[in-house]
């Protein structure tokens, strides 16, 4: 049958996985919402519940750079909050934190972190190296519009469409899960 041939991968959100059904290879799910609704965090909180249940993800943070995200990570694991990893832990703080710094170290190939990649073309070569290097499954793109795609110019519509359906054939090729 062929779910003996498909891996579903749940969210670890028990209502959402209800809801919706869990991530399959070559889906494209999109998050959406209206400004400040911390779409951003929802997908790091998204990648997180994969990280912990040893998924091999990556992240391309298109609007937070690579150590805001860590921080984001480490505040949500060792509930130490971002203002105190920016200023100063201490004490428990310190040993919660360090705790989970070492065990994201430890799953330093399970997830990988870009902030440096921002054309469409860099990030399918990316994805495709992920894939095939280290099994990667999930990828996490925030934030689609910030893409650039030099194939469509002037007209944002059509640029947002193109890189939609390159996500889209990049995922059933590969057999990957994009949330975006």
């Amino acid at each position: 049958s062929w779910e003996k041939e498909v891996k579903i991968i749940p969210t670890w959100y028990r209502d959402l996985d209800s809801l919706v059904g869990w991530y399959e290879p070559w889906q494209i799910i999109v998050i959406g919402a209206r400004p400040w609704v911390w779409k951003s965090m929802f997908a790091i909180n998204l990648m997180n519940n994969n990280i912990l249940n040893w998924e091999k993800v990556a992240l391309f943070s298109l609007e937070m750079d690579r150590k805001q995200v860590y921080r984001r990570l480490l505040a949500m694991n060792s509930w130490v909050s971002v203002w105190k990893l920016k200023h100063k832990t201490e004490g428990n703080e310190l040993s919660k934190v360090q705790k989970w710094f070492q065990r994201l170290e430890l799953q330093a190939e399970r997830c990988q972190i870009f902030d440096d990649v921002h054309r469409i073309w860099d990030i399918e070569r990316k994805i495709r190296f992920l894939v095939h290097k280290y099994g990667t499954s999930i990828i996490y793109i925030d934030y689609l519009q910030l893409i650039k795609n030099t194939n469509v110019k002037n007209n944002p519509i059509e640029a947002l469409t193109d890189i939609s359906q390159r996500l889209k054939q990049l995922a059933l090729e590969l057999k990957i899960v994009i949330v975006e």
